[in-house]
């Protein structure tokens, strides 16, 4: 391994020991073994395939890896599989893949570099649980439940509402958001109950998450 890439695992390894007690999160041995290994691919195939954009290795660990890891916690128990909408680099899906192995995962991007990439990605760290498949939300079968999740997608005002309506039988959808997305949507609260989340480490992002009312 070349010392630059060995030097930003060792910082990524740092910077989770030090921030995941603000998520709440606990990365254990096998855990933080895991997303090492996924950091360093992501960080190989970066260089050619702009996967995902980072400033610092902090940046990287915060806004990527600890947000993906946060939404563990907001996940409804009994649900069905959990769908990641437009993963590109595999955030959230491949840490959420990762740490929870039980739990079946569909990670759906439009590119066909980014999803062989996702799929180098499941076949290295053996999950099981984790499936890609490559193409637009529009084409899955509208009767898929359990939640849905989404992070920087183009146009994330439009498509969020085109999702709710998309997924029929989706109760729970989960998003990882800007400040300006958060005020700039609009959605039946007739239909829909929304809570809005502040992100630890963060000036302005949030987690949005959305379930749908039980009709009477």
């Amino acid at each position: 391994m070349e010392p630059a890439l060995r030097r930003s695992l060792e910082s990524i390894r740092a910077n989770l020991a030090r921030d995941a007690s603000q998520f709440n999160i606990e990365v254990g041995p096998w855990l933080l073994g895991k997303l090492l290994v996924y950091c360093e691919l992501l960080l190989r195939w970066n260089r050619k395939v702009n996967l995902i954009s980072f400033a610092t290795i902090p940046e990287l660990v915060r806004l990527h890896l600890l947000e993906a890891l946060y939404l563990t916690h907001f996940l409804r128990a009994g649900g069905g599989g959990i769908i990641d909408v437009g993963s590109g680099g595999g955030i959230p899906g491949i840490p959420l893949s990762i740490a929870l192995p039980k739990q079946k995962i569909q990670l759906v991007e439009v590119s066909h570099r980014k999803s062989v990439f996702l799929e180098e990605v499941a076949r290295c760290l053996e999950l099981e649980n984790l499936t890609v498949t490559c193409g637009r939300y529009t084409k899955l079968d509208s009767q898929s439940d359990g939640t849905v999740t989404a992070r920087a997608l183009e146009h994330m005002s439009e498509e969020i509402p085109q999702m709710l309506g998309h997924f029929q039988k989706a109760e729970q959808f989960l998003f990882l958001i800007g400040a300006g997305v958060a005020k700039g949507l609009e959605i039946d609260p007739g239909s829909w109950s929304r809570i809005l989340r502040k992100i630890p480490l963060s000036r302005n992002r949030y987690l949005l998450e959305i379930v749908r009312r039980c009709s009477t």
